[in-house]
């Protein structure tokens, strides 16, 4: 129907819809791998198009900007892949277009490509496929010119085959005047987004992107153009202009960069390129992870070698060679000396279901199985084969430069681990460094699986007698000597009476005596070729060379020293709350896709620690009012999939899939030198959706987190299931144990906890769970999914949610967050939840009847960029601030985003407060209200249904009348009556169908009493009505 109010001289107009379109249209989905596209209730396809682009400003590397040296790289650079393609001095690697010599009008003057005289097109003399390419250009007043890509010199002139970035003085030059042809533009075919350029005669920083298909123009760190190569809106654009008769234009997949001759002086400066490389299966190759990568891996051999928690510790820059660290059997699951680690899944890759591999051909292996013991017995103690072991600790890991050195205990023996490579000409060793405190008892120590039958003999020879002898001056070997291919293991420094032993199923084991002081060792593993063993490459060594481990842990030289210094948006606006943008620290050297799971301050307010779904922390620096220049800093890297941090007394504490992480700077240097393990109890399987949300503190000190259920691949179901999935645990204040708070969460993406200690968290859409719900927690709670109750008899109810979330307001819940500041508007004190998946951010409204929450949510009209789901309010400036991220089942336009939600002190006109009554609906509001409108009962429109809870996923909507009956649209509860009371605020809404129900819409259409209006979509769940 449509809404027609008239009041004075005024009309207003509302469509009143029997329910949205996007409600309309919801089905069981066939996959949850599809990307959703929803629409906002409170936003355009326009709207949605602006939130989607980022103004990325002023963007500047502090220690390799343009203010640096000049045709140069940093270290860094140098190991994020990036080249020169001018060195500042000469014309190397450059041409004229179709020659093999370079005309004499492109010149190296003063640092810069200059363009001298007549002198046609430049072009490199490689040529390129997927690329980043970054440079600086400077244009004469009234100046033409450009940068071409993917050349090919089969046609006749360089813009018959090759795209355009344009190079213009757009102030004085008559192309300037249309925007497809302005500088920055995809000449003749993309305008750019405006503002972006410097005027003539300075420089101009490039950033070109070229991806397969997909292409990026940036300009002075604002992405102004961007297309796909070949796509429909390409092939229309491209026919309608001066391109359409060149039948190679823009088809070429690799070619030649090409700078253009356009007859007026032009400068470039800075070239430099990274090409983007693929790997067979066109996964792009990881960026920069650090030395350590926390993840699940499974390895070629032996079979079954699962390591659930591992930590991947890279020796060669290039990730061909590294061992494989198991930090809860305290094992070296395997070795590798050729192929690299293939880091895959959700977080690295986006696919679903894999994890992460290590192939064929491995240096050493050994099977799932305690890597120590204390009588000789390596047989699993634990109930389940998960968690740590019950004698034995890891206590986290050091960083010294790209030295890993790991820590843990063996009984009450304290150990430092650091694995290495050791080289003897054309033969590569993979090393273990062990440094071993006091120990009353005798240790046995797992080194490898041999894989066939091993002997014991003395170094430097093959034939030994037996699978036992004395560890000194003897190896252990494994393999086939007539083939020449034996693979040895020995050891430098051990204690006298240390000995080898190879167990029937191959397993080799050091047993060490008890030691009475402190003891250093290191065990080789590599091949025992004929050639080698002639010339003695390498067989020995003193063991006073070994190094001091314990000098290691005191923290060593910065590996990411740079600084990126970024200038934020703040919003505007004449609402209450508008939104500002903390700038991300894109590109950065290290090729980081910064997807934010988890955020928090430090005491000052100026700073923050972020958290990446790829591994990263960084710090935030410089975050005031203005945002004008705010400095990233990565600190630590290598996390397994963190989605949630806490700064507990300004130290860094990180939740990933494997551990708490509290992470210490152990000389003041801007980075985590100390991963040290808080807590690692949880028990991980090998399945790719069991996440661990969250992390948030109560008043004792008590962490919480949030443990997914292993949903299966496709979203329906569940795979292999322990103790602790699908639950809210709780970890002791001082990291010593960990319990069980609640169950039965599927996909629970995050939580708060509030002033007085109330817990709440959101699950999202699936097996068990109809529609998202956002739950107030209990323990001992059960919160719907049968399959995660952990109960002797399967539950046939579960604890009712504050709310249900149809999938257009919701499809993807967050984690929520209480207002605890008095600088925040009107809302002090109240719940605020997050939608992850509509980008969205809502008032939760509360009521209590007979002991049990119920209630809704109202969308505030605010945009973010990506899928917010964790929020924090900063103790300086009181302010909301959230980050959020891309991954699937989300409309986000970014793969990550920061955004501060500032209070304008502009009036706030929306419902704030909600009571469920027998004799109505109160519903407050932050303002008074227009009372005509207000007591118009066309000023509302009520409609309800119901959801099926059970094992399928999802469920339709169901009549409230006719149980079992489909109601897609739901039903209209007729509005009776609606009267304003006395305070000016509140409205008894009327309705004499009112009753428990699971959703209820209240569409509202009303003003305040200073004329502002009032439009929103409040969605409800009645679980009693009260007096």
């Amino acid at each position: 129907m449509s809404l027609c109010i008239v009041d004075g001289g005024r009309r207003r107009q509302r469509a009143m819809q029997p329910v949205d379109a996007r409600q309309s249209s919801e089905t069981e989905p066939n996959e949850l791998d599809s990307l959703m596209t929803l629409e906002s209730p409170m936003t355009s396809p326009a709207d949605r198009y602006r939130t989607a682009v980022t103004l990325l400003v002023c963007s500047t590397f502090v220690a390799a900007g343009p203010a640096g040296p000049h045709n140069t790289l940093t270290e860094s650079e140098t190991a994020g892949g990036w080249r020169l393609l001018f060195d500042g001095a000469s014309m190397k690697g450059w041409r004229s277009f179709r020659k093999t010599t370079l005309n004499d009008g492109w010149r190296a003057i003063d640092g810069a490509i200059t363009r001298v005289a007549r002198a046609g097109y430049l072009v490199t003399e490689e040529q390129f496929e997927n690329f980043e390419l970054k440079l600086q250009w400077r244009i004469s007043p009234g100046g033409n010119s450009g940068i071409f890509f993917r050349l090919d010199e089969q046609v006749e002139s360089v813009w018959h085959s090759a795209p355009e970035m344009q190079i213009l003085d757009d102030a004085k030059h008559a192309d300037g005047g249309r925007r497809s042809t302005s500088a920055g533009a995809n000449y003749g075919l993309h305008a750019p987004r405006p503002g972006a350029t410097l005027p003539a005669g300075r420089w101009n920083d490039v950033r070109l992107l070229v991806d397969r298909r997909h292409v990026e123009y940036w300009l002075n760190g604002m992405k102004v153009v961007e297309y796909e190569l070949g796509s429909p809106d390409w092939n229309r654009r491209v026919a309608t202009s001066k391109f359409n008769d060149k039948e190679q234009f823009g088809k070429a997949k690799k070619g030649h960069i090409a700078l253009q001759d356009h007859g007026d002086p032009v400068w470039f400066r800075n070239i430099r390129i990274r090409p983007i490389i693929r790997n067979k299966r066109g996964v792009l190759v990881q960026p920069d992870f650090g030395p350590a990568v926390a993840a699940t891996f499974v390895a070629a051999q032996p079979e079954g070698n699962v390591t659930h928690k591992g930590v991947a510790v890279v020796l060669r820059e290039d990730r061909s060679a590294g061992v494989l660290f198991d930090t809860e059997l305290l094992r070296y699951s395997a070795g590798w000396l050729e192929a690299p680690p293939i880091l895959q899944g959700t977080a690295f890759d986006g696919h679903h279901g894999r994890i992460s591999e290590l192939g064929k051909p491995l240096g050493f292996a050994s099977r799932p199985r305690p890597g120590w013991s204390v009588d000789g017995d390596f047989s699993d103690q634990r109930p389940l084969p998960h968690g740590p072991l019950p004698d034995a600790r890891y206590q986290g890991m050091y960083l010294h430069g790209d030295q890993v050195i790991f820590s843990y205990r063996i009984g009450a023996a304290a150990v430092l681990d650091m694995p290495g490579l050791r080289r003897f000409g054309k033969a590569t060793d993979l090393t273990r460094t062990i440094q071993i405190g006091p120990s009353s008892s005798a240790l046995h120590l797992s080194v490898c699986d041999g894989g066939a039958p091993g002997i014991v003999a003395p170094i430097g020879d093959r034939a030994g007698r037996g699978r036992e002898g004395p560890a000194t001056g003897h190896w252990a070997l494994f393999g086939s000597p007539e083939q020449d291919d034996v693979r040895f293991v020995m050891v430098h420094g051990a204690p006298e009476a240390a000995r080898w032993r190879i167990s029937k199923d191959h397993q080799l084991v050091l047993a060490l005596p008890p030691l009475a002081r402190a003891w250093t060792m290191k065990i080789v593993a590599g091949q025992a070729s004929r050639e080698r063993i002639d010339a003695g490459a390498g067989l020995h060594e003193q063991a006073t060379r070994l190094p001091d481990l314990a000098a290691l842990t005191r923290g060593g030289p910065p590996r990411w020293p740079e600084a990126i210094e970024v200038s934020g948006r703040r919003g505007d606006g004449d609402a209450a709350y508008v939104v500002d943008t903390i700038t991300l620290p894109n590109p950065n050297p290290w090729q980081c896709s910064l997807k934010l799971g988890g955020l928090d301050f430090f005491n000052d307010g100026t700073r923050a620690a972020v958290c990446s779904w790829t591994g990263d922390v960084w710090i935030v620096s410089g975050i005031d009012a203005s945002l004008e220049a705010v400095t990233w800093r990565r600190f630590a890297a290598g996390l397994h999939q963190p989605l949630g941090l806490r700064i507990v007394d300004d130290v860094v504490h990180v939740l990933g899939r494997d551990q708490i992480t509290r992470l210490h700077d152990l000389n003041g240097d801007g980075e985590a030198d100390h991963y040290e393990n808080f807590n690692n109890d949880v028990y991980v399987t090998m399945n790719f959706h069991e996440f661990a949300f969250d992390l948030q503190t109560d008043r004792d000190g008590n962490f919480y987190f949030l443990k997914g259920g292993p949903v299966r691949r496709g979203g329906r179901g569940f795979e292999k299931i322990t103790p602790h999935h699908g639950c809210l645990l709780r970890v002791t204040a001082d990291g010593a144990s960990l319990d069980v708070v609640a169950t039965g969460l599927r996909a629970p993406n995050g939580m708060s906890i509030g002033p007085k200690g109330q817990i709440t968290c959101a699950d999202n859409e699936g097996t068990w769970t109809p529609r998202c719900r956002l739950n107030w927690i209990e323990p001992g709670g059960f919160y719907g999914v049968v399959d995660l109750a952990h109960r002797a008899s399967p539950p046939t109810a579960t604890d009712p949610p504050i709310c249900w979330l149809p999938m257009g307001v919701d499809n993807s819940s967050g984690g929520q967050v209480w207002v605890t500041s008095d600088r925040w508007g009107p809302l002090e004190g109240r719940l605020l939840h997050t939608s992850y998946g509509t980008c969205s951010l809502f008032l939760v409204l509360m009521d209590q009847v007979g002991g049990r929450r119920q209630g809704g949510v109202c969308r505030l009209p605010l945009n973010f960029d990506s899928g917010v789901a964790r929020g924090r309010f900063n103790p300086a400036d009181g302010q909301l601030y959230l980050v959020g991220l891309r991954g699937w089942q989300t409309r986000a336009a970014q793969d990550g985003a920061f955004h501060r939600v500032r209070y304008t002190g502009r009036p706030l006109r929306m419902p704030e407060s909600i009571r469920f009554t027998k004799r109505g609906i109160r519903l407050a509001f932050t303002c008074a209200l227009d009372r005509e409108l207000a007591e118009d009962v066309e000023s509302y429109e009520l409609r309800h249904w119901n959801y099926q809870w059970t094992e399928g996923y999802g469920s339709k909507r169901y009549s409230v009348a006719e149980p079992g009956t489909e109601r897609p649209e739901g039903e209209v509860v007729q509005v009776d009556a609606a009267t304003l009371l006395d305070d000016g605020r509140t409205v008894l809404i009327e309705a004499k169908g009112l009753q428990p129900v699971m959703q209820m819409r209240i569409r509202i259409d009303l003003e305040a009493r200073d004329g502002g209006a009032i439009a929103n979509d409040l969605h409800v769940t009645i679980h009693e009505l009260g007096e």
